[in-house]
């Protein structure tokens, strides 16, 4: 199930908390780590706009991280281009690989890769795009899926006797396509 982005009025009233604020970062990240809600790549481009310092913009982005919502490759070049220098470019990359469903698309790779002037930091870019798989986002890994219910009761997803998800391991390692070609 996809997240649904805070509305716009939540939002707007998150970022007049965040810019009024002029104390150090720190408070600014604080108001950011106690707000509720996902993130839109909109809002959190606009987030990361309020900071001045790439440390800050960083640890930012670090907080938003769990509260993102899918994107992307366009939309996650904005967020990229929040930041100045290429090194935090490319750790910001990192952080929104998980969330970007068009990593296997060769344009969608360009668009990305176009955010990096130098070709060195390109292919650092595109190793981290090829790392990023989201064909399995919404997929339980094999093994024990278990949530604890109420009672002392478990939820599993697993089928009555049968210990992995998605059948033993030596189906799942034939499944799986080679990393590489």
């Amino acid at each position: 199930m996809a997240n649904v982005a805070v509305n716009r009025c939540d939002f707007e009233r998150l970022m007049c908390k965040i810019n009024q604020e002029t104390g150090p970062a720190a408070k600014k990240l604080d108001i950011l780590f106690t707000s509720e809600g996902y993130f839109s790549p909109l809002q959190a481009s606009t987030v990361l706009y309020g900071f001045a310092n790439q440390k800050d913009k960083l640890s930012a982005l670090e907080i938003m991280e769990p509260r993102l919502c899918r994107m992307t490759c366009n939309e996650a070049r904005d967020i990229i281009g929040a930041f100045s220098f290429q090194n935090d470019k490319l750790l910001a990359l990192k952080v929104l690989k998980r969330y970007i469903l068009d990593t296997q698309i060769r344009e969608s790779q360009e668009i990305t890769m176009a955010c990096y002037p130098f070709d060195a930091h390109k292919y650092k870019a595109l190793g981290i795009l090829h790392t990023a798989r989201n064909d399995i986002f919404d997929q339980m890994p094999s093994g024990a899926h278990q949530g604890y219910a109420p009672m002392g009761s478990l939820y599993t997803q697993c089928r009555p006797l049968v210990p992995n998800l998605y059948g033993s391991l030596y189906q799942q390692s034939q499944l799986t396509p080679p990393l590489y070609h």
